[in-house]
């Protein structure tokens, strides 16, 4: 519920609020030990940082352990898009990126188109 209060709050503009009630929900599902809610928080207050411009360079190289660790596929696309997302605010370009899944193994095309 606090993540998705937090979601209500960075839409409102309130980033501030937003970002401790993600921060909350993060900390609420480590406590309880349950790792796919406590990831999919951390995904989307990412997306919800990047969305408003923040600087999130600092947290990438956990969102890559995150892709790489996590054995839930649905995590590991959201997590790829908000990395995705981060790469084309970071180089003001397109990224498109399609993933095909065959059995646990996983083909990545990239394209990437630049706007300037």
């Amino acid at each position: 519920m606090a993540a998705a209060k937090g979601l209500l709050h960075f839409r409102q503009g309130n980033s501030e609020l937003g970002r401790q009630l993600y921060l909350d929900a993060m900390t609420l599902t480590k406590e309880d030990k349950n790792v796919y809610y406590s990831s999919v928080a951390y995904i989307n207050y990412l997306k919800e940082e990047i969305r408003i411009g923040e600087d999130v360079s600092q947290e990438i190289p956990r969102l890559e352990l995150l892709i790489e660790s996590s054995k839930d596929s649905e995590v590991i696309l959201d997590a790829k898009e908000v990395l995705d997302m981060y790469l084309q605010h970071k180089t003001n370009s397109l990224l498109v990126t399609v993933y095909t899944c065959h059995g646990s193994k996983m083909k990545v095309l990239v394209i990437q188109l630049n706007l300037s």
